[in-house]
């Protein structure tokens, strides 16, 4: 009854009891209620398509389409709010936190369900087009932020991961009636994707899945795992320490002109946030990346003096597009799966 009442509320837990937790002693079993509209909303989606599939939704790790299911697993953490800020300190980013957000996701992995339901990943010209969903699954793949050949749905240029995932996410821009993607992609490589998958749903319309798996599968009740072990899994796979992040110590002596100084860790202290915006459009990497980009920068170079006159937001921001530019064509970048 004692340990009942400690899992009562997890705002009140104290952090060091609050790591050692099982996941599946959170107590965080309902999927939210914001995430459950979003579902619905993109149903309505899907039947305006004619495509009859009735997706399960579960809460589990991470968002997940197991290989063979009908449903979809959403982030546990996405039911609590302590844990969800706790996701945004340690990891750096969460997903699916507001409803627009989640039907991105919903969407993507929707793709990944009707992939499942109506095996089609055996059709010859889907393979043709887009790959064998066969292929493994790298830990790591190369993103080119400005490659025609691919839609832009999710952040991360997730469609160049592989060929599942280009798979789900040109359904996904095909699904959103707001991409408008016959003129948004127009002239693209990607766009004979778009115009398959548009040949291939209309063929679906109204037809009954080929198989149907009724079992729920990385379901938050089944992980034993404490949520410490959880967010060191997470940090690791995202958070560590490669090349890119190594040699980006962005060579800002070169801008030390003047004798009016400044540390530039107190100058992106203050003026971070405002940076990270205009990196993330010019080099198309995700937001959470540049904002590492940048913590690593006051890390590496945390007694480094720059002018105070001279590193304007702009110059600043101009200088670490720059660098990105550098490295991203090198082919020392990649975003992890």
């Amino acid at each position: 009854m004692q340990k009942q009442k400690a899992f009562k509320d997890i705002d009140q837990i104290p952090i060091h009891e609050l790591l050692k937790i099982p996941l599946n002693q959170l107590r965080i079993f309902q999927v939210p209620d914001y995430i459950k509209e979003a579902l619905e909303e993109v149903k309505e989606e899907l039947k305006t398509k004619h495509i009859l599939i009735r997706p399960k939704m579960w809460v589990s790790e991470e968002w997940i389409c197991p290989d063979g299911t009908a449903g979809i697993g959403v982030p546990f953490y996405l039911g609590s709010n302590r844990l969800l800020r706790m996701e945004k300190k340690e990891v750096g980013f969460v997903e699916g936190e507001t409803k627009e957000k989640a039907k991105k996701l919903i969407r993507h992995e929707l793709g990944h369900v009707v992939d499942n339901l109506f095996q089609l990943r055996r059709n010859r010209e889907r393979i043709k087009i887009f790959g064998k969903n066969s292929k493994k699954y790298p830990n790591r793949y190369d993103i080119r932020p400005y490659s025609k050949n691919y839609v832009r749905h999710l952040k991360d240029g997730y469609a160049q991961g592989h060929p599942a995932e280009d798979f789900a996410e040109t359904f996904a821009v095909w699904l959103d009636p707001q991409s408008n993607w016959k003129k948004k992609y127009q002239n693209w490589g990607c766009l004979k994707k778009l115009l398959y998958m548009d040949q291939l749903m209309h063929s679906l319309q109204g037809a009954k899945p080929v198989q149907y798996d009724k079992n729920v599968y990385y379901e938050i009740h089944s992980m034993d795992k404490t949520y410490g072990k959880y967010l060191w899994e997470r940090k690791q796979k995202f958070n560590s320490k490669d090349t890119f992040w190594d040699n980006l110590k962005l060579g800002v002596k070169g801008l030390s002109k003047t004798n009016k100084k400044i540390k530039i860790k107190h100058f992106l202290s203050r003026y971070g946030k405002d940076i990270i915006g205009p990196v993330a459009i010019e080099t198309g990497l995700p937001k959470y990346l540049v904002k590492r980009m940048i913590d690593d920068i006051k890390k590496n170079n945390s007694d480094l003096m720059i002018d105070r006159i001279l590193p304007s937001k702009e110059i600043m921001s101009y200088h670490i597009t720059d660098k990105a530019h550098a490295f991203i064509n090198e082919g020392r970048h990649f975003i992890r799966l």
